[in-house]
Formats: C-alpha cells, sequence, structure tokens
C-alpha cells in the first residue's frame, strides 16, 4: 500500500487502455480514527485545507477514461 503512488496508477490506468485525468488527494486518519472520535474528524476537516499538506494526505481518488481508440 505505501508503494502505492498515482504515477504507478497512472502507468496501470495506461496498460489497460484508460486515459488518467484527475487525482484527488484527502483524508488524514485512518477511518477506525476518523470514525470514532469526532475532534478527528474536525482536525481532518482542517487538514484537508491546507494546501501544504495536500501533497501528503494519504488517500487517492482516481479517475480515468477509456481511450478514444477503445470506443
Amino acid at each position: 500500500m505505501f508503494r502505492l503512488s498515482a504515477r504507478k496508477i497512472e502507468v496501470a490506468f495506461r496498460a489497460a487502455g484508460l486515459v488518467p485525468r484527475t487525482t484527488e488527494r484527502f483524508g488524514f486518519f485512518p477511518p477506525q480514527i476518523y470514525n470514532r472520535l469526532a475532534p478527528a474528524r474536525a482536525l481532518e476537516s482542517g487538514v484537508e485545507r491546507i494546501r501544504a499538506f495536500r501533497p501528503v494526505l494519504p488517500f487517492l481518488l482516481l479517475h480515468a477514461q477509456r481511450s478514444a481508440d477503445e470506443r
């Protein structure tokens, strides 16, 4: 999991015939903490808004679409 990066996923997307689109980073705490502790949710919301932390947020939401060649 720690070796999984947006760049490696984009390479896999291309190998599967997909065109990478946007990548969104989010989260800070693991779900076990986020779901149980209200202060963690508030803190995470604040951390996500700080631009300097965005590159190190651990969770990725990756978007891709089929290439025009595949249709």
